[in-house]
């Protein structure tokens, strides 16, 4: 008799522990969103996933002229 009680007592403290874990989840979901938006971190995130896309315009643009030189410096020294 006494190891159901055990049981049940254990259950009710396991009901109760996940219960508050669910609760601080929620409350840590809710505080992070509003430090996220009041921080602006998806904008600051925004706005480095533009400043990568424009630095790999960039680089990409670098390689073609270099690669344009490289093959008209090579097409000169053949020549001469």
């Amino acid at each position: 008799m006494a190891f159901i009680l055990l049981q049940a007592s254990t259950f009710g403290s396991v009901i109760g522990l996940l219960i508050s874990l669910a609760f601080a989840l929620a409350i840590f979901l809710l505080f992070r969103s509003i430090f996220l938006w009041y921080w602006k971190v998806d904008k600051i995130l925004e706005n480095q996933q533009k400043q990568i896309d424009q630095q790999k315009t960039i680089i990409d643009g670098l390689a073609g002229l270099y690669n344009l030189l490289e093959s008209a410096q090579s097409e000169y020294f053949k020549n001469k």
